[in-house]
């Protein structure tokens, strides 16, 4: 299948390792992996940093027809230290070329035509407002289905961007904090956790809806069917990048069998492989 992945790539050190990274770019490399052509649009700079990105998503198969290299901009970096229990804080370098994404029409013109099957993009990607309006251009010329990795980071979301992201999203995944971040705004009142979910698809017309548990597994919304998988017990590297693996993996079958469970229980599993080892690829 052919995929359109929008957002970020950066350098992740991780307790000081460093291993390519951002979302976007983890979950173009998985699908890669996987066997599905996929085209990231994002940005770069004309650095180090950049230029080993680049040779590593050509090492992975990955289209960088449209990552726009910045001769003025850094590469992006994000420093990031794991707890005893390998659960990642980050710390996201602003103001990086992922934060100036842009598209000549041109290159929009040449998408509109490519037949993609699918488009994903996260969050963190739009915090500034120059990859914002790239990203909402897109969305309007290219009529997929869209799918949204909510990926909230502290200090680089607010309600607008959570209401972007929720508006333009077909499907959406998030974990168990980010799910209780935005019912905290649009559904305060209600405590049940299905019933959250149901009323965030309500409101933002959710086709599907995925919600990562850690540990606990996952459970999935799609249309009238609802499913809950159980964790996989492993002994846990750090999770840098598992939630992308995750949503790779997830579409990867969905996309094919459009069974809710197999596709849950194909992205479980893969994602704690991922969780198992150190970096996200």
């Amino acid at each position: 299948m052919k995929y359109l992945s929008f957002g970020e790539i950066l350098i992740d050190e991780i307790n000081g390792e460093t291993h390519a990274g951002g979302a976007a770019f983890n979950f173009s490399a998985h699908l890669a992996k996987l066997g599905n052509q996929v085209t990231l649009i994002s940005a770069l700079g004309n650095d180090e940093k950049g230029k080993f990105l680049l040779k590593t998503c050509k090492k992975y198969g990955i289209d960088t027809s449209y990552l726009k290299k910045y001769k003025s901009r850094d590469t992006g970096l994000s420093i990031v230290k794991t707890d005893e229990d390998g659960v990642p804080e980050f710390t996201i370098k602003e103001n990086v070329a992922w934060d100036n994404i842009i598209l000549n029409n041109e290159k929009i013109e040449a998408l509109k035509v490519a037949e993609f099957d699918c488009f994903y993009f996260g969050s963190l990607a739009i915090r500034s407002a120059v990859s914002r309006k790239t990203l909402v251009d897109l969305t309007e010329k290219i009529k997929i289905e869209k799918f949204c990795d909510l990926n909230l980071r502290k200090g680089n979301f607010d309600n607008e961007v959570i209401n972007l992201s929720l508006d333009l999203a077909d499907y959406l995944k998030v974990n168990n904090d980010e799910l209780e971040i935005i019912s905290s705004i649009y559904c305060p009142l209600v405590k049940d956790r299905e019933k959250k979910c149901k009323e965030i698809m309500k409101r933002f017309d959710l086709e599907l809806l995925i919600i990562t548990l850690g540990a606990d597994g996952c459970m999935a919304f799609y249309q009238d069917k609802k499913v809950r998988v159980p964790g996989i017990g492993i002994r846990v590297i750090d999770t840098v990048g598992a939630g992308d693996a995750f949503s790779a993996s997830f579409l990867d079958s969905f996309l094919v069998y459009y069974n809710l469970e197999k596709a849950c229980l194909v992205a479980n599993e893969y994602a704690s492989k991922i969780a198992s080892q150190a970096g996200a690829i």
